[in-house]
């Protein structure tokens, strides 16, 4: 058989399935609803999900949270710290939830954290926080292209009232402008308050670019010969250059963060010498650079990012962007400095997390349920990142990490 007939034999497998194949009323969200599925899965995989539908969320409130909902996957969740955060917003020492089945990773972080705390603690501050959506529009060459953009920027308070009407939170903050090729692509920047805001930025961009496509060739003759809401350019669950370097029109927070290690508080708790740290932090920005990482020196940091994701309930499909960090290092005659520029991470706290009773617990536990919740939180995650990343490269450096997985990290 050949991949034609496979592909074809597939298609009309597909097109043969019955109501009985498919999940039961998947957008409904109500307990007959879901009692439905539960039972639809046993009876089709012989299977009781015990487990799973052992939980104590409300399906009637996780519209727009999932479909198909049949139950809740438990993450055991440890605490980490103590960490003295001297931030704008989380100041004070922090415990924080993560949500993780990797071993040493909570126990690391806080022994991290302990070596900040008699360092004085960790200065964080969110430079910039924002959300983008970047669509594109296509016509016939560079004249049309800068034609359109003379448009958009003379039409900005229109289009400005476009974006706004549509949201009570979400309000347009600035449009960049791009030319590739023959195609323009405008980064649509976003406050949004505590609300991530990825979908709100999603409506109200459509929304002001509907405005565009009717009104752009009665005003100006051009034609738009290709459009679309994301041109690949916003960096939308995905690493991305614009975003590491942009001051000005990066995803999520730009959270810088700042410590000065004792060497004494290193040498005690990390059993690892200033000259030992700095070797080990020389060699890793290298090899880093050598293999394409961005950002230069990268330790894993984005454990910590995952974890505290998973537990108070944000976007794990952002993990990825919102653990793209700049590192600078260096010895210093009283230990080493440590600032770690952390340029996309995405966090709200007026969101889903709220309908579920755990993650909502550890916004509780983190202070994060009032105003500016969402930037805090940013302070928060990017401070225990810090005291994960400086722990591991210290165990890497005295020649421990494996003796650490061996006691540790193994059942």
């Amino acid at each position: 058989m050949n991949i034609k007939q496979e592909i074809d034999e597939s298609i009309t497998k597909a097109n043969k399935l019955s109501a009985d194949d498919r999940v039961p009323k998947g957008n409904s969200h109500n307990p007959i609803s879901l009692q439905k599925r539960v039972d639809w899965v046993k009876d089709k995989f012989d299977l009781d999900m015990d487990a799973v539908t052992s939980h104590k969320i409300d399906p009637r409130r996780l519209r727009g949270v999932i479909e198909n909902f049949v139950g809740a996957v438990q993450i055991p969740v440890g605490l980490a710290g103590p960490l003295q955060i001297n931030g704008e917003l989380a100041e004070g020492l922090f415990m924080a939830p993560f949500a993780t089945v990797e071993g040493v990773i909570t126990l690391s972080a806080s022994r991290g954290a302990r070596v900040i705390n008699e360092s004085g603690g960790i200065r964080v501050k969110v430079m910039q926080r924002q959300m983008t959506r970047a669509p594109v529009f296509q016509f016939n060459n560079l004249e049309e292209c800068e034609a359109f953009v003379r448009w958009i920027r003379a039409s900005y308070d229109t289009i400005e009232a476009e974006c706004n009407k549509l949201s009570r939170h979400g309000r347009l903050d600035a449009i960049e402008d791009y030319i590739i090729g023959n195609t323009v692509h405008l980064k649509f920047c976003f406050l949004t308050g505590d609300a991530a805001g990825q979908n709100m930025v999603t409506i109200m961009t459509d929304n002001a670019a509907i405005w565009i496509r009717d009104n752009i060739e009665a005003q100006t003759s051009l034609k738009i010969r290709f459009y679309s809401v994301e041109g690949n350019l916003a960096g939308d669950k995905k690493f991305n250059y614009m975003n590491l370097n942009s001051n000005t029109s990066s995803r999520g927070a730009r959270v810088f963060t700042e410590v000065f290690l004792k060497k004494e508080a290193m040498e005690s708790i990390f059993d690892c010498t200033v000259e030992q740290f700095m070797a080990e932090a020389n060699q890793g920005a290298v090899a880093n650079t050598f293999a394409g990482t961005p950002g230069g020196l990268s330790v894993n940091s984005t454990n910590v990012i995952a974890a505290m994701y998973a537990a108070t309930g944000q976007d794990l499909g952002c993990v990825v962007e919102s653990a793209s960090q700049q590192v600078f290092c260096e010895a210093t005659e009283e230990g080493v400095y440590w600032s770690s520029l952390y340029s996309s991470i995405i966090t709200g706290t007026k969101s889903n997390a709220q309908r579920l009773p755990t993650q909502n617990e550890c916004l509780e536990l983190l202070g994060c349920t009032g105003d500016k919740g969402a930037e805090k939180l940013a302070e928060i995650i990017a401070a225990f990142s810090v005291a994960l990343d400086i722990s591991t490269l210290a165990s890497v450096a005295n020649d421990t990490f494996s003796k650490a997985h061996r006691i540790c990290g193994r059942g």
